[in-house]
């Protein structure tokens, strides 16, 4: 998947699920302490919140950066909603 395409369905608001290496992760959106944040988690373990679509770009989870997953995802690994 092309960085800008996932940073236009994030911007969209629409939630993503992904399969990176056997693993499942999602994207969704909530409040905390009164801020609009973005959630990414592998499903059922600990979520990172951030503000922007750029922190979530950086962030490292599993010791993987979240963009070096995205570019490695095909069509048949992304589910958007």
């Amino acid at each position: 998947m092309r960085i800008s395409e996932f940073i236009t369905l994030v911007d969209e608001g629409h939630e993503i699920e992904f399969v990176y290496e056997g693993r499942k992760y999602s994207v969704t959106y909530g409040e905390v302490n009164g801020k609009e944040v973005i959630s990414f988690c592998e499903f059922y373990k600990d979520s990172v919140e951030v503000e922007t679509v750029d922190e979530l770009l950086d962030v490292v989870y599993d010791n993987k950066k979240v963009s070096d997953m995205i570019e490695m995802l095909t069509e048949n690994d992304v589910w958007v909603f």
